[in-house]
Parts: C-alpha cells; sequence; structure tokens
C-alpha cells in the first residue's frame, strides 16, 4: 500500500473512532428510542448513564415516574437514599409510589425503611407486610426474608409451612440462596416431609448458580453419602470450589478431609492452610481447628500463645474439642493462661455441654 494512503486510511480510522455516531455508541440505540418517545428506553438509558450525568438521570426518572412507570420512581428514590446526605422522607414517598404501582423492590426498600426508621416511623408490621406484597410481586429477595422471619418466629407466630412456602416461592423465583436454604429444609424436615433426595438437588441447582455454600452443602452430602452415592472425591472437588469462592465452612470442611486422610493421603501442613483461609473467612470451626493444630504442632509450628484466642472463638462457637483443649491448658498452665483448676473445670464442663467426650475429674 502507499505509505501516504495507509496515513490517510490510519487517520480516518482514528477520526471515526473519536466522533463514533449515534446509532454505534454505547446505550445509542437506547437513545434513539428514547428521543422517538419511548419511556421504557429513556428509564434504561437514564440507568446506563447516571454517572455520566445524574443530574439530567434524575430529571428523567422523575418525569418518567409522574407518568407512572414505576421502576423509575423505585430508581429514583434509591438514588436519594443514597446520597452523601440522604433524603430519606422524599425516597420513602417515592418508593411509595412505587410501591402503589406495582414495582416489588420498591415495595421491598419501602419495608427497610419502616424497619430502620429512615424518613417514617418504625414499624416492624408494616414492614412484614411490605415484604409479603413485594413477594407476592415476585420479589425473590422478600419470598426469601418473609420465610427467614417465620421460621425464627419474629413479628408472627412461628408456622414451618408458611415458612417453607415462602422460601420455596422465592426459589421459584430463580433465587439461588432460597434455594439452597429450601435443601436444608427439605434435608431437616422443617414444614415438609424430610428428603434428602431434593435437597441434593436444591444444593446442586444453587452450585450451579455460582452460590458458593451451595457447592459446599453438595459436598457434605457427598462426603456422608446422603442423598447421593458417597464419594469423597466428588466431596472434595465441590468442597474446592465452594473454598475458592470464599466459603469459610467449606475451607474448614477440606481441611478436615485433608487432615484425617478421606479421599487422599493425610496433609497436615495442607489443613492448616485450609483452616487458616477458613478462619480468615471468619469461620470458627476453622479457627477452632486451626488453635489445635497450633496446640499440637501438626502441620504448622507449635504456639501456644496464639492458640488460645482461635481456641477461645471455638468454644463460644460451642465447638467441644475447643474447650477441652482450654481445659486443658488451664490445668497446665499453657499460652500464657493461669494455671487454674477452677477455669479448668469450667470448660472442661462446657466441653462435656457441647458433646465432647471428656472426663472432668
Amino acid at each position: 500500500m502507499n505509505r501516504c494512503l495507509w496515513f490517510v486510511t490510519v487517520a480516518l480510522a482514528l477520526a471515526a473512532c473519536a466522533s463514533p455516531r449515534v446509532g454505534t455508541e454505547p446505550y445509542g440505540e437506547l437513545k434513539q428510542k428514547c428521543d422517538a418517545g419511548s419511556d421504557a428506553a429513556c428509564h434504561d438509558y437514564a440507568f446506563f448513564t447516571y454517572d455520566s450525568n445524574p443530574r439530567e438521570v434524575e430529571l428523567t426518572y422523575r418525569r418518567l415516574c409522574e407518568k407512572q412507570l414505576a421502576r423509575a420512581c423505585s430508581n429514583l428514590a434509591h438514588r436519594l437514599a443514597q446520597r452523601t446526605a440522604p433524603d430519606f422522607e422524599q425516597a420513602r414517598a417515592l418508593y411509595d409510589r412505587g410501591c402503589e404501582l406495582g414495582d416489588g423492590v420498591a415495595c421491598h426498600h419501602l419495608a427497610n425503611l419502616s424497619i430502620l426508621a429512615q424518613g417514617v416511623e418504625k414499624d416492624d408490621q408494616r414492614a412484614l407486610s411490605l415484604l409479603q406484597k413485594s413477594c407476592d410481586l415476585r420479589y425473590a429477595q422478600a419470598c426469601f426474608r418473609v420465610s427467614v422471619i417465620i421460621q425464627r418466629g419474629r413479628l408472627t407466630a412461628p408456622d414451618p409451612s408458611r415458612a417453607f412456602e415462602y422460601m420455596e416461592r422465592g426459589c421459584a423465583l430463580n433465587d439461588s440462596i432460597s434455594c439452597h436454604d429450601l435443601g436444608y429444609m427439605y434435608l431437616e424436615g422443617r414444614g415438609v416431609t424430610k428428603a434428602a433426595e431434593p435437597a441434593a438437588e436444591l444444593f446442586r441447582s444453587s452450585c450451579d448458580r455460582g452460590l458458593a455454600r451451595g457447592c459446599g452443602s453438595l459436598a457434605y452430602l457427598y462426603q456422608t453419602g446422603t442423598g447421593v452415592p458417597q464419594s469423597y472425591d466428588e466431596a472434595r472437588r465441590l468442597n474446592t470450589k465452594a473454598c475458592q469462592g470464599d466459603d469459610g465452612p467449606s475451607c474448614a470442611n477440606l481441611g478436615f478431609m485433608v487432615q484425617t486422610g478421606l479421599g487422599g493421603s493425610p496433609d497436615s501442613k495442607w489443613a492448616a492452610q485450609l483452616y487458616s483461609r477458613s478462619c480468615e473467612l471468619k469461620d470458627a470451626l476453622g479457627c477452632s481447628n486451626l488453635g489445635v493444630l497450633m496446640a499440637d504442632g501438626l502441620g504448622i509450628d507449635r504456639n501456644d500463645a496464639a492458640a488460645v484466642p482461635l481456641l477461645h472463638m471455638g468454644c463460644a462457637d460451642k465447638i467441644g474439642e475447643a474447650c477441652r483443649y482450654l481445659a486443658d491448658f488451664h490445668a497446665a498452665g499453657r499460652g500464657k493462661l493461669p494455671k487454674s483448676n477452677e477455669m479448668r473445670d469450667f470448660f472442661c464442663q462446657k466441653a462435656l455441654e457441647y458433646g465432647e467426650q471428656v472426663s472432668c475429674n
């Protein structure tokens, strides 16, 4: 190609990139449809371009809200509530309008304002009614929250069957957390006949949707052969996937499998690393198990002083083994703890209370 012609070609290409046509710029098609009178396109264009021109976008939301586009009311309310100086009163009025117009997300956020007393007086019963309405409007997270409230007996009498119904509705709306917790309701027989097979399928579904804890729960079923054929290899694979997804309990469970040799050769050093990761993710069992390895010098340097707070964390979470180790530490005055028969007996009794087989004589 002629060198001069090459420079002209490049220059034209750069000019085209610098000044894109409306139809090819980001969200250009939405802008064209908005200019042609589509309220839905105006809403979506505003949603995607908020950061570049927040004032204009808020004006667009307000205009669309006045035309009774429910999600515009909700999005404007959310912007006002998220400001550095939030306007909760105006946000409440907009969420209220969006909820009345049939937007489940607006009803959900309005419930939050009632719970937190932001822009409105605290009213937990109204919040529950709003969450139920939000669920009826097919907002999955609201269905999940109503189920949890009913299970815990907050604001209403406990009703396992009704709680199961709401959790099932959340799962049917493709909420992976609802599907996961529905699996546990099947596994434990809460509000439904106890059944491991549907629990396994629900855990698998939530795992496939990217919920790390779903993978970890399914791993436990494979480890124990509950509802699925027992497979330590599959349990390790799923626990690894869940641990890589930052699920602390799965890191601890994988550590236990590695330490005890389930599905492979025992490896205390690797187990210590997995317990450490689990503890970083605030899992009490991982911290407790790491403390035990530190106390015994297995897979990691012995360090009684560092083990003590980890064991306290485990004992506080009702892990009997951690309490037993603390009893032994007090009996011997290890880890800079005072040598005390009284404290030894206290932690020994706690260990018994939490199911540890130990003699406190």
